[in-house]
């Protein structure tokens, strides 16, 4: 988000500077910037240091997770980009333990299919500590990387075996994530990578920060299970939960993370309306 940035923190001590950060980048930052007078002839030269705020949620509040990440499988014709995967059936669920698949002509991301498939994984990371991240995506050929519901990396398209990458500023806890893949024909991987703050070489994320399912109590995303979340459920008191839950296995059909079609996150017991029962459930955690 471009911000505007004004000498002594003063509209009216001179003309703003726009700041714009890199893609993803939060934390702290800095940048020169030179200023000349009417002849062009005198100058002064400032660097100004700045402290961009992390954006990208976390959650503390996660309990019943397991292991790896869900996996959907679908049958593509001759694609040349991602589909509108919410559109399609799946022909196959499973789960993996990490995205760790090398370049292969064998079945793709164990799909069971070598050519014309789709997959989308779904599940959460772990970041031990906040901070930049530099997050990888290797494909062949299309894939994408968000996470908390926002486009980290965008590797979409036919290409070969290769690697993008961004750097997103994470704080420390769990992050939603889903990772949209095809492959047309010929060989196929796809491996997800990051450097954690303090690092410069990127390697494969572990399987130990990769979890998937469970249920999400911080329902107002500060970080920890408190007031602030049971103040978050009395407004919804009541209500009924005809739809989808938000957070969970989809697997079951539910959706993982904070999604545009969540219709109840407050429906913590899965009743189908928000009462005593998901209070009861919150005070546990």
């Amino acid at each position: 988000m471009p911000l505007l940035i004004h000498p002594t923190g003063s509209p009216s001590r001179g003309p703003a500077i726009l700041y714009e950060p890199t893609t993803g980048v939060r934390g702290p930052d800095s940048f020169t910037y030179s200023l000349r007078d009417a002849s062009n002839q005198n100058s002064i030269t400032a660097t100004v240091s700045i402290d961009v705020k992390p954006v990208l949620a976390s959650f503390s509040g996660l309990a019943g997770n397991e292991p790896g990440f869900n996996a959907r499988y679908y049958n593509l014709t001759s694609p040349t980009t991602l589909p509108n995967f919410d559109t399609l059936t799946p022909f196959a669920y499973s789960s993996v333990p990490s995205l760790v698949f090398s370049s292969s002509s064998k079945a793709c991301v164990g799909s069971g299919v070598a050519d014309n498939v789709g997959a989308v994984f779904e599940g959460w990371i772990e970041a031990p500590v906040e901070g930049n991240y530099v997050m990888g995506l290797t494909s062949d050929a299309g894939s994408q990387l968000y996470i908390d519901a926002q486009l980290i990396v965008d590797h979409n398209g036919i290409h070969v075996y290769s690697e993008k990458t961004n750097t997103v500023y994470l704080k420390a806890g769990f992050h939603s994530v889903r990772i949209p893949y095809f492959e047309a024909a010929g060989s196929c991987g796809l491996q997800l990578k990051w450097a954690p703050p303090g690092t410069t070489t990127r390697v494969l994320v572990p399987s130990t920060a990769i979890s998937r399912g469970g249920q999400i109590y911080d329902l107002d995303g500060s970080g920890s299970v408190d007031a602030g979340d049971i103040s978050y459920l009395l407004l919804s008191l009541g209500g009924e939960c005809p739809g989808r839950r938000c957070y969970g296995d989809p697997n079951g059909q539910q959706v993982i993370g904070i999604d545009p079609n969540c219709t109840c996150p407050e429906d913590l017991d899965g009743s189908g309306e928000v009462d005593a029962g998901d209070i009861a459930v919150l005070i546990l955690y």
